[in-house]
């Protein structure tokens, strides 16, 4: 998830104080909150980061990482990960 959410890095400090849209902060708050439980569900990195890249049939073909732009579609991702973490149904 590193290498989805990247944060610009400047040299100068800023002249006036950015604020982040509100859907933005929201998207970044999911997005965290998947990273972390993804963390503990899958072995590597590596194995994290192709979960979230590949194509998953339930949910309709999106990757995981699209999906998780909408409250409804980062719900069906956690569920997801929680059922592949316990062993649950979906």
């Amino acid at each position: 998830m590193k290498k989805v959410i990247t944060v610009p890095r400047s040299p100068s400090a800023p002249t006036r104080i950015a604020t982040c849209p509100t859907d933005a902060g929201e998207n970044v708050l999911r997005l965290l909150e998947l990273d972390g439980i993804a963390a503990k569900t899958f072995a590597t990195e590596a194995a994290e980061s192709a979960w979230f890249r590949r194509a998953h049939p339930m949910l309709d073909g999106e990757t995981p990482l699209a999906a998780a732009k909408t409250p409804f579609g980062a719900q069906r991702v956690k569920d997801i990960l929680l059922a592949i973490k316990y062993g649950g149904v979906v």
